[in-house]
């Protein structure tokens, strides 16, 4: 997580091309964590025949911004 929030900071200040690359390759080796622990939640939290349903609200609402997270839970 400090690797992925060093990127991100890193990249907001980068002034040149370069520098913005590295930082961004630095963010995505952290980004790992966030794309993961969101599926291996719903896993834990929900029955098997529960979790098509939300990991599909989960899919929508990363790909879609207009889409409401709050249909998570319901």
């Amino acid at each position: 997580m400090k690797q992925f929030l060093a990127g991100l900071i890193g990249a907001s200040q980068a002034k040149t091309y370069p520098a913005l690359m590295g930082t961004r390759v630095l963010h995505a080796f952290g980004s790992g964590v966030c794309e993961a622990l969101p599926v291996q939640l719903v896993n834990d939290i929900f029955f098997l025949h529960e979790r098509g349903k939300r990991i599909g609200y989960y899919t929508g609402t990363r790909s879609s911004p207009h889409t409401s997270s709050t249909r998570l839970t319901s």
